[in-house]
């Protein structure tokens, strides 16, 4: 996470071929415990308003660089369900996330028809 634009959201999950990387002290970095939480869930959950309000509660300073205090932010407490449940709604964001896709491709392809079709019947 960045401490200073935590409460913009700017939080990430680095893959395990990146563990080991260099930081600045301004990105402190947590473990995520598999037994607790799923990684993609965990993904979810950060971008959620809820979260983003609790790095807001917890950042301080007078200018636009309001840093994010660890002590405040640890000491939130996130409702997190149980890992099957985590399960699902994972596989729910999946199946959504393609859907997505599938509704942009066909958009993409549809888009550059229109051209083609103004060219076939303008010949």
């Amino acid at each position: 996470m960045s401490r200073i634009d935590a409460r913009n959201g700017a939080f990430g999950i680095v893959p395990k071929e990146l563990d080991g990387s260099l930081v600045t002290q301004d990105f402190p970095l947590f473990d995520i415990d598999e037994s607790v939480i799923e990684p993609e869930f965990l993904a979810l959950l950060l971008r959620s308003e809820q979260f983003v309000a609790a790095c807001k509660r917890t950042s301080r300073g007078t200018t636009n660089r309001k840093r994010l205090r660890e002590d405040l932010f640890l000491a939130e407490t996130v409702p997190v369900p149980d890992l099957h449940i985590q399960r699902k709604i994972v596989d729910l964001m999946r199946v959504t996330q393609s859907a997505v896709k599938n509704v942009l491709d066909a958009a993409s392809i549809a888009e550059d028809a229109i051209p083609a079709i103004a060219n076939y019947v303008f010949e």
